[in-house]
């Protein structure tokens, strides 16, 4: 498989080379151009032609173009469908098959006492599961035995593998002992589920074969052998022809073959097309990467052994989650940074952000690695602009500058609406020495950048916002 980029303008798979079916429609291309030049020069002429039997000849050749045309159009049409459905129907095996071994890994039991037995039973279905999806792609794809790698066979009695090695088909047998090792986990107890929805797992089992099968149909059903005659033959009788209907009814010997050449050149490019994606299993380029799909597929089995993986993750009650708030990916990872460096004694806050502008549209915000949730609130102030007087939405900042509006009141008390955590007020009454969490100071309302509030580490409010002592207080 060609991995590629088109590029900003979209030119840049012209010069690529390797999976190109240029050299082969050229091969064909030149020497029909070369042709119609000669025959132009010296054997034809369109000045000596009869007109009538030019203009009949014409139509003839236009019928037999179009018909032509058709037949190409249609190879490409089926050979494009058999692509496409190969990928999606391996894909599906792939995620049926990994889907039922991670659904039988949830399923085994967590007692301490069984914990060898667990184990044991886990290793085989990794390395059943691995010889599985390798025999499998080896019967839909033109591949040597040595091509594809399994995870290894060490603990696997040898006389299994002499008979796996007689079996007629591999995938098969191997998908025996796999639903076979299921019902011992689930007899033995190794696998603590009850049976109706252990059934699942057989399900999905069953889904992947059957999606195998119908991935065999596209490698051993060709595309009917009557049509790629009938194309090929036609194919020939047009590049021997063109020559010398060019040469007879274009006057310029340098026009003649410059069409020549792209006419004959482009039907012989998608009759290659189509049979370069025709069967998309095997080592050529524009084949699918099966050996990347079964480095994958190991990836991902031997991550399940991952004691990480096999443990649900903790989660605090006690940090209080934000409703309506939604994160970036990135965020995800860039927050647990701060949470980990956190002072001790500081309250570990859900960031708070908001995507609002100042139009009421949404757009992330750079607060996202904030765990202050005092920080990255904010609030309804108002705000002196160019026409006077102007109130911003809650959680919105000026458009303009990007800046945070943000506002110090009057003496009063702290609210303790859903606009602030129990812990933010808690931690304001501190830091004043007032119960209430409050401070007098006239109104005095500032613009604070982004970056002003976002280092803060909760060290304290007031200072973080870069507000006068005196300012110290509420906020509204």
């Amino acid at each position: 498989m060609i991995l590629y980029s088109t590029g900003k303008w979209g030119l840049s798979v012209i010069l690529l080379v390797k999976g190109s079916v240029f050299p082969k429609a050229a091969a064909w291309g030149v020497p029909c151009a070369c042709c119609a030049v000669l025959l132009n020069l010296f054997a034809v002429s369109a000045e000596r032609g009869d007109a009538d039997e030019a203009g009949g000849a014409g139509m003839l050749w236009a019928g037999y173009n179009g018909l032509l045309g058709f037949l190409i159009v249609f190879r490409n049409n089926q050979a494009y469908s058999r692509f496409w459905e190969g990928a999606s129907l391996l894909h599906q095996v792939r995620g049926e098959w990994f889907n039922a071994t991670s659904s039988v890994f949830a399923f085994c039991s967590s007692e301490p006492e069984k914990s060898p037995q667990v184990t044991r039973f886990q290793e085989l279905l990794l390395r059943l599961m691995s010889m599985l999806f390798c025999s499998a792609v080896h019967q839909v794809g033109e591949l040597s035995k040595d091509d594809l790698r399994i995870l290894d066979t060490v603990g696997i009695d040898p006389d299994s593998l002499r008979h796996l090695g007689r079996s007629p088909d591999r995938v098969e047998t191997i998908l025996q002992w796999i639903q076979r090792l299921v019902v011992e986990g689930y007899h033995d107890g190794t696998l603590d589920i009850p049976a109706p929805i252990l059934s699942r797992v057989f399900q999905e089992f069953s889904r992947g074969i059957v999606n195998l099968n119908n991935v065999r149909k596209i490698k051993e059903v060709p595309f009917p052998f009557p049509y790629a005659q009938m194309i090929t033959a036609m194919m020939l009788v047009h590049s021997v022809s063109l020559p010398w209907i060019a040469a007879s009814t274009i006057v310029s010997p340098v026009v003649a073959g410059t069409l020549t050449f792209c006419v004959a050149a482009g039907f012989w490019a998608l009759y290659y097309i189509a049979q370069e994606i025709d069967q998309p299993f095997g080592d050529d380029p524009n084949d699918i990467d099966t050996y990347g799909m079964v480095e994958d597929f190991h990836k991902s089995l031997l991550f399940l052994l991952e004691p990480a993986t096999r443990t649900v993750p903790r989660f605090n009650m006690r940090i209080p989650v934000s409703r309506g708030n939604t994160r970036r990916r990135t965020s995800i990872i860039d927050a647990q940074k701060p949470l980990v460096d956190a002072p001790p004694g500081s309250p570990r806050l859900t960031p708070r952000t908001s995507p609002f502008r100042g139009d009421g549209s949404k757009t992330p915000t750079k607060l996202d690695g904030c765990w202050c949730q005092c920080c990255a609130r904010l609030f309804h102030a108002p705000r002196r602009g160019r026409d006077g007087d102007s109130t911003l939405p809650t959680g919105s900042h000026d458009a303009e500058t990007g800046a945070v509006v943000q506002t110090v009141v009057k003496k009063g008390p702290m609210p303790t609406d859903n606009m602030f955590s129990a812990e933010v007020a808690n931690y304001m009454a501190e830091r004043t020495g007032d119960p209430n969490g409050t401070a007098s100071s006239t109104s005095n309302m500032r613009a604070v950048s982004w970056e002003d509030i976002r280092p803060c580490g909760h060290e304290g409010i007031a200072e973080s916002l870069a507000v006068s002592p005196s300012a110290r207080g509420s906020f509204a």
